[in-house]
């Protein structure tokens, strides 16, 4: 958050809802969501959430239900990426560019079947961080 970029709105939803559109916006697409759609690639998947992309920001209506439906998007999401350590959207997603190796690793059972794989201890990380501030991710 915090950074202009693209959003789908009233006036550009029919053109962002054809196939293959986002290629023809990636530079108004924040660094942040761009290495989301990254990893969502590399772990050979299809969809990403992104509010800003898939709730229509000028409609409040829209917005509202889509909020009120957050428990279910997540509840049945695969993996859910947290942006912990960025100031905003315009931030690396940490441990996406591996520059000097990959980061260590501590995998965490949330419950049966569904786990967590941190790159670091998650309570240190997260005290420090602007995500720590917010109401809402």
């Amino acid at each position: 958050g915090g950074v202009d970029g693209l959003e789908l709105k009233e006036e550009n939803k029919a053109e962002l809802m054809k196939t293959n559109r986002l290629k023809n916006h990636w530079g108004l697409i924040p660094q942040t969501v761009k290495d989301a759609f990254s990893l969502v690639k590399r772990m050979r998947k299809r969809y990403l959430w992104v509010d800003a992309l898939c709730l229509i920001q000028d409609n409040q209506c829209d917005v509202k239900i889509g909020v009120s439906m957050m428990q279910f998007v997540y509840g049945v999401a695969m993996l859910t990426i947290v942006a912990a350590t960025g100031k905003d959207s315009n931030a690396d997603l940490h441990g996406v560019h591996f520059t000097t190796g990959p980061p260590e690793r501590i995998v965490e059972i949330c419950k049966p079947g569904r786990a967590m794989i941190l790159l670091q201890d998650m309570d240190s990380v997260l005290a420090t961080t602007t995500y720590a501030s917010r109401a809402w991710t």
